[in-house]
């Protein structure tokens, strides 16, 4: 199994890609003609994982982020970032 330690920053950033995973789970469910909101959702997105790579967080890291998230906004309300996180063998430095 793969496993993976991030540091603050790292999960920092995961916390603003969770965000916006969130966000634009909602405006396709809620909003879904609202285009220029879900353009602006999608492009921060892609910066997300632009900087994301060059924290050099993996790939499947941040996967795990956007599959938990993507289709359901819902799963905000009751799922915790960190236990998610650990729940896939990614743990924090000095947590």
């Amino acid at each position: 199994m793969l496993s993976f330690e991030l540091t603050r920053s790292q999960l920092d950033l995961l916390h603003a890609l969770k965000f916006w995973a969130v966000e634009m789970a909602y405006l396709n469910e809620r909003e879904p003609e609202n285009e220029a909101d879900k353009k602006r959702a999608h492009d921060t997105i892609i910066f997300n994982f632009e900087c994301l790579d060059r924290a050099g967080v993996p790939f499947w890291v941040q996967n795990v982020v956007v599959c938990e998230y993507q289709h359901d906004y819902k799963k905000s309300y009751t799922s915790n970032l960190m236990q998610l996180l650990e729940s896939n063998n990614i743990t924090v430095k000095g947590a």
